[in-house]
């Protein structure tokens, strides 16, 4: 998380978009963090800004006449998995129903100055402890910039202009548009080896090197090129000699 959070307040309604801004922005800045706060009177507006820009920490109302708040969440989770969602809402009676779109926190409006120092002063907390174990990368597709969970990718295959992201998880595939070249830069750090032309895998999901293919603890085998065989060995012993951390043998 860079120094200044970027926040985004979204209710239809001026003066409590308002009440609310003043006031995350002041307990942030208590709290000694500083903030880059943009206010959306519409779902709509939101969703447009979030096709070019992220945010760290999103506020929505639930009962909205565009589009309900939770199904605004819903949307949201398209752009960016990485933001966290706090509503802020008098409609008490639908906080269960929050539970679908797994919010941060919820702050009642009849509460609201109790509530919003509690969640705020929770959220810098657990960001903090996120920041010291990051493995989050934004990465730009068709529709803006996205943040990646790297520590859940087990490789990346190369198609034309194409990358595709595997999980290891439940989550789909994800398709980029960038260049294997740059990625291979941006994911070295997180230790990520080059072993084809066209594959990026990532060490830790290594279970076996082979002279012509890499086998992943998922069971998928990778091809190795010839011409990355004697580098992307080198480079995987170097990060179990680092790590400790091998499927081999399991």
């Amino acid at each position: 998380m860079s120094d200044n959070l970027k926040i985004a307040v979204c209710d239809d309604e001026t003066r409590a978009i308002s009440v609310i801004s003043a006031s995350v922005k002041s307990t942030f800045e208590d709290l000694g963090r500083e903030v880059i706060l943009e206010k959306f009177l519409t779902p709509r507006a939101l969703l447009d800004r979030l096709a070019e820009h992220s945010f760290d920490l999103i506020f929505l109302d639930i009962s909205m006449p565009e589009m309900d708040g939770i199904e605004l969440a819903g949307e949201i989770k398209r752009f960016s998995r990485n933001s966290a969602l706090i509503f802020v809402s008098s409609r008490t009676d639908r906080v269960f129903d929050t539970f679908a779109v797994q919010p941060f926190g919820f702050v009642r409006k009849s509460n609201f100055l109790e509530d919003i120092d509690e969640v705020i002063t929770r959220y810098v907390n657990s960001a903090g402890k996120k920041e010291e174990d990051s493995s989050y990368l934004y990465l730009k597709d068709q529709q803006g910039t996205v943040a990646i969970d790297v520590s859940h990718v087990t490789y990346i295959e190369c198609i034309r202009n194409m990358q595709i992201l595997h999980f290891d998880d439940s989550q789909e595939e994800h398709k980029l548009y960038s260049r294997m070249g740059t990625l291979e830069e941006e994911l070295k750090k997180y230790d990520f080896i080059r072993i084809h032309k066209g594959f990026l895998a990532s060490c830790r999901f290594i279970r076996r090197f082979e002279s012509k293919a890499v086998v992943l603890v998922t069971g998928e085998e990778i091809p190795v090129g010839r011409s990355h065989h004697h580098e992307a060995m080198d480079a995987y012993l170097d990060y179990v000699s680092r790590t400790g951390d091998s499927f081999i043998g399991r």
